[in-house]
């Protein structure tokens, strides 16, 4: 009896998936989509990177308070 049951409810999935297909369908994917505009990255940089204020690094690697010597 539970064979039965079990082909039952198999029969019942596929039936319902292949009729999901058929009020769902499934559509074109997006997923190739290029932007109508490129945008040159390297060119970005270069007239970016000379406006851009640099400020200072104060590396802090190698700090002591006086009490240790370091060796």
């Amino acid at each position: 009896m539970r064979t039965r049951h079990m082909f039952a409810l198999m029969g019942l999935i596929l039936v319902g998936s292949v009729v999901k297909l058929f009020i769902f369908p499934v559509g074109k994917v997006a997923a190739d989509v290029r932007p109508a505009v490129g945008i040159d990255i390297l060119q970005m940089h270069l007239h970016a990177g000379a406006n851009l204020p640099a400020d200072p690094m104060h590396d802090r690697a190698f700090v002591f308070d006086g009490s240790e010597t370091p060796h």
